[in-house]
């Protein structure tokens, strides 16, 4: 009878040990996994606002390109207008010239 309640006393003890390594394991790894989804999600967040900014620094080169397009027409229109005046100017200064 000793040896059956000293037998019964090692494998409660290992049982124990087992059972508590288990649950130190599971608990290590649910805080391993806790961890990494925590630096998961703020690795989101920060592409978030990095993806955010690239949005944004697109959006004010796309206007500038835009206002840039538009003071270039604008030239174009002016020059054109101003090369019409001197035509018309040559134009007359001509005919001035004959009638004198």
């Amino acid at each position: 009878m000793g040896l059956f309640s000293k037998s019964k006393k090692n494998s409660e003890v290992t049982k124990n040990n087992v059972e508590e390594i288990s649950n130190e394991f599971v608990t290590t790894n649910i805080s391993k996994k806790e961890n990494a989804n925590e630096n998961l999600k703020n690795e989101m967040v920060m592409l978030s606002e990095s993806s955010s900014s690239i949005s944004s620094a697109i959006h004010d080169v796309n206007s500038s390109l835009s206002n840039l397009t538009t003071a270039t027409l604008t030239q174009a229109e002016e020059i054109n207008n101003v090369n019409n005046i001197m035509a018309n100017f040559n134009s007359r200064m001509e005919q001035l010239a004959y009638n004198v």
